[in-house]
């Protein structure tokens, strides 16, 4: 917050960027030029907050959970008693999904990284440093194709 006039420093970079040049480079200029007031470095700056990437990972467990319990638990079977081990378990991967949380991050608190494909990069070497992108992207492409399929599968009975 070191600006003039009590106004943070990006804004008062701005301001002073007039009409000169084009916008988003003017907005650029001030957001960079306010960084390097307060000390900050490209690589310092945080992307989202905790709460932020909880929200969103809540979204995404919430609403592929909407798709996939009812078509398992119906694969499973048509009694109503199926749903008590169908939770046991949609349970039991939330917690091995948790602690696979837990050990991405202290993994990467161990090594002195922020990203995940750092800490891999540090621990097994720079050169296979790719393999967690690639899993990643594979994970959602597959999971894409299996949401693809399910609502393909739901609107061929509805139509």
């Amino acid at each position: 917050m070191g600006g003039s006039l009590g106004r943070p420093a990006g804004i008062a970079a701005g301001v002073a960027c007039g009409a000169s040049g084009a916008a988003g480079s003017c907005d650029a200029a001030a957001a960079l030029r306010a960084d390097e007031e307060e000390g900050r470095t490209k690589d310092d700056k945080q992307l989202s907050s905790v709460a932020q990437s909880a929200v969103n990972l809540a979204k995404n467990i919430i609403g592929s959970g909407m798709f996939a319990l009812p078509a398992g638990v119906a694969a499973f079977s048509g009694s109503p008693k199926a749903l008590v081990p169908s939770v046991a378990f949609t349970l039991l991967l939330g917690v091995l999904s948790a602690y696979g949380f837990v050990l991405i991050a202290d993994a990467c608190n161990r090594t002195g990284e922020t990203t995940y494909q750092g800490s891999w990069g540090k621990a097994i070497g720079h050169r296979s440093k790719w393999v967690p992108a690639v899993a990643c992207i594979a994970k959602a492409g597959i999971g894409c194709i299996s949401y693809s399929m399910i609502l393909g599968d739901c609107l061929s009975l509805l139509l």
